[in-house]
């Protein structure tokens, strides 16, 4: 189901003008025009942004195609953002994906608008199954609110596909409703549970998408490589380690996006710099990653596809999580997992087993056997 009109894509901004969320567009649109440049180009604001872009002469007013500003109730950035996110679909004509401005495009997008249904979305923080899926604080707001996340898969808000139906329209009206409901009883501005709720009751055919269109990095690292979109998360440490990130506080810095750069990371399989997994942020995800590993494989769950798509994404990462939950599992004999561990570590990287400190637990396990042999 496709029609012949150009693809459009939409995003929503709050901004105070040349600040964090109006680089992450700009840089979100810029890969956008390097790997689909025929698509139209849509920015939804709040006239209070409107009025603060257009005062500061922000740049990225001139990069889009089509600029939309609409009055909101007077309320807090992250508010008027989340109010028009929720009533996008009364505003803008036409079938439209919407991306969250913390996105790196990196392929083509076609695929996505031939897509069948009214609408689709991907699985929330990229993962199988939906325990993963669904985060301590959208799980408290749908307690508090009394909804059932009926649905086989909770979807990630950030990237929406959606047709331009009466289906569509009524699923968006229950969607603002239910986050104004939110915000009202709760406090809060987040939209998610909104959403998920709203597709369960609506009964809507929401198309699961692909992982590769909405590769949420920060959550899982695996999805990285192949991604026809990443999902980064945005985060204002310019020290993160995070390339991105780092390439978003150099555009506010200078005002201009560097689109050589940005082609070459565009094109890079990490997201990561090579020093990130020697701090101690990316040590303490490494030590998450080796006993999320050892659980896995010692319930005996296959992980070898998940290894092998984390060398792809990520090699040094995929090393430092190997070489620790072998070493862990070990010396706090888990045999199973070791054993297990031992012939995913020998497939992906045979060279690591003849260095310190994967070398010293094969010598240990060899006298071990020597010394009972000799008894």
């Amino acid at each position: 189901m496709s029609d012949c009109s150009p693809m459009q894509i939409v995003y929503v901004v709050t901004s105070a003008g040349q600040d964090l969320y109006s680089a992450m567009t700009r840089v979100s649109v810029a890969s956008l025009r390097l790997t689909n440049p025929s698509v139209k180009v849509v920015v939804v604001c709040d006239t209070e942004t409107d009025r603060a872009l257009r005062a500061g002469k922000d740049p990225l007013l001139d990069e889009v195609d089509e600029w939309s500003a609409f009055e909101t109730p007077p309320a807090p950035p992250v508010f008027r953002n989340r109010f028009l996110k929720t009533s996008l679909r009364q505003r803008i004509e036409g079938s439209y994906l919407f991306l969250d401005s913390d996105t790196i495009v990196r392929d083509d997008l076609a695929a996505i608008f031939a897509m069948p249904g009214d609408m689709a979305a991907a699985p929330n923080h990229s993962k199988e199954e939906k325990a993963g899926q669904i985060w301590e604080g959208d799980r408290r707001i749908m307690d508090e609110m009394n909804w059932f996340p009926g649905l086989d898969t909770y979807f990630n808000g950030g990237v929406l596909f959606v047709r331009d139906t009466q289906k569509v329209k009524q699923f968006y009206r229950l969607w603002h409703q239910k986050w104004e409901l939110v915000h009202s009883r709760l406090q809060s501005y987040r939209d998610q549970a909104a959403l998920n709720s709203a597709i369960f009751e609506s009964g809507i055919a929401c198309v699961v998408l692909p992982h590769r269109y909405n590769a949420q990095v920060i959550t899982a690292i695996e999805k990285a490589y192949g991604a026809a979109i990443w999902h980064y998360y945005s985060n204002s440490n310019s020290n993160s380690g995070n390339q991105i990130d780092s390439f978003i506080q150099k555009t506010m810095a200078t005002g201009r996006v560097d689109n050589h750069v940005l082609n070459k990371m565009v094109r890079r399989a990490s997201i990561w710099g090579p020093d990130y997994w020697k701090s101690h942020s990316g040590r303490e995800v490494i030590r998450q990653l080796s006993q999320g590993l050892t659980n896995a494989i010692e319930s005996d769950q296959n992980m070898f596809k998940y290894c092998w798509q984390l060398r792809q994404s990520e090699m040094a990462c995929c090393r430092s999580v190997l070489t620790k939950a072998f070493i862990d599992a070990y010396w706090s004999e888990r045999k199973r997992a070791h054993q297990r561990l031992l012939g995913i570590f020998i497939r992906l990287f045979p060279g690591e087993m003849f260095k310190s400190p994967a070398r010293d637990c094969l010598l240990h396990a060899f006298m071990g056997r020597v010394k009972s042999l000799l008894k």
